[in-house]
């Protein structure tokens, strides 16, 4: 405005429209930084159970999620965890207090 002419306000609904469909995308999306893995998910020896661990990061909204899960020795769930945090960590420390987690569940 200041000095020019104003817009319609159809167009600017349209284009406020626009801008937070493409807004919410980009932050819904999410980002792959790797490809995934070739190697398999190797069953754990007789008599033992197998603990898997992960952490995930969203710069976006600086959350992390830590998640464990561990398996039997044909593969059987035998618990699962998720739990989040909030704060900024670098990927390394997020994995380590995934690690954490898990081990604190098993």
């Amino acid at each position: 405005m200041h000095g020019q002419k104003g817009r319609h306000p159809d167009d600017l609904y349209a284009t406020a429209h626009r801008l937070s469909i493409e807004f919410i995308s980009a932050n819904t999306t999410p980002a792959h930084t790797h490809s995934p893995s070739s190697t398999h998910w190797c069953l754990p020896p007789p008599g033992k159970l197998k603990l898997n661990v992960d952490g995930v990061c969203s710069t976006s909204v600086w959350k992390r999620g830590l998640g464990a899960v561990v398996r039997n020795v044909h593969g059987d769930l035998m618990g699962a965890i998720s739990v989040p945090i909030t704060g900024c960590f670098s990927a390394k420390i997020t994995e380590l207090l995934a690690i954490w987690e898990g081990l604190q569940f098993a």
